[in-house]
C-alpha cells in the first residue's frame, strides 16, 4: 500500500482531491495514518485573509446599520404604548356575581335578657331593630350575633324585632322574619 505524502495532502487540502477523489475516499477509509495525516492537515488550515474594505463601502455599512437604530426608539416607545393599553383591557376584572343564598336564614330567639341570632352567612355586621306600636324604637349594629336589650323595652309591652346581615360596604345581604316578644314583669 503506498501512503500519500503531506505535499499530496495539502494539495488536496487547498483544493480538494479532484479526479482522485475515489482513490483518496478508499484509501483513506482503510488506512488509519493517512486519514490522520489528512485531517491534521484540515484542522491546521492556515487562515485565508479577506479582502480588505474600502473606506467607502465601511461609511456605507455605518450609516446602513445607523439609519436602521434611528426606528428603534420610536418602534419601542409604540410597543410601550401597546401594552399599556391592551394589557389592561384583556386583563379587566369581572365584578364578583351577586351573592345568592340558598337554605341560608337568620334564625332569632330572646333570652335572659338578650337577642340572640344565628346564620347560614358569615356577615360583616349585622343590623338590629326593635319596633313598638309606633314604629323602630330601637336600631344598633355589631360584628357579634348577640346583643343586650336596650333599656327602652318596658316589662308588659309587645315588640317586633329584627336582625339584617351586612356585607363590608354596609349593604343589605338578608334579613330575618320579624319576631314578637314581650319581657315579663
Amino acid at each position: 500500500m503506498n501512503h500519500f505524502t503531506d505535499i499530496e495532502l495539502h494539495r488536496w487540502r487547498d483544493a480538494g482531491p479532484g479526479s482522485e477523489r475515489e482513490r483518496v475516499i478508499a484509501h483513506v477509509a482503510e488506512c488509519a495514518a493517512c486519514a490522520g495525516r489528512y485531517a491534521a492537515a484540515i484542522r491546521n488550515r492556515p487562515l485565508q485573509a479577506e479582502p480588505a474594505a474600502d473606506g467607502a463601502q465601511f461609511a456605507e455599512a455605518g450609516r446602513r446599520v445607523a439609519s436602521r437604530r434611528r426606528w428603534i426608539a420610536p418602534l419601542a416607545a409604540a410597543a410601550v404604548l401597546v401594552i399599556a393599553v391592551v394589557i389592561p383591557l384583556a386583563v379587566r376584572r369581572e365584578r364578583p356575581p351577586e351573592l345568592r343564598f340558598r337554605g341560608a336564614g337568620i334564625e332569632i330567639f330572646t333570652r335572659d335578657g338578650e337577642f340572640v341570632w344565628s346564620s347560614g352567612i358569615r356577615a360583616a355586621k349585622y343590623r338590629i331593630e326593635v319596633a313598638g306600636a309606633g314604629g323602630v324604637i330601637y336600631r344598633a349594629e355589631t360584628d357579634q350575633t348577640r346583643l343586650s336589650m336596650p333599656p327602652q323595652i318596658r316589662p308588659g309591652v309587645e315588640y317586633r324585632w329584627t336582625v339584617t346581615a351586612l356585607d363590608a360596604q354596609g349593604r343589605p345581604l338578608l334579613s330575618s322574619p320579624r319576631r314578637a316578644f314581650t319581657i315579663q314583669k
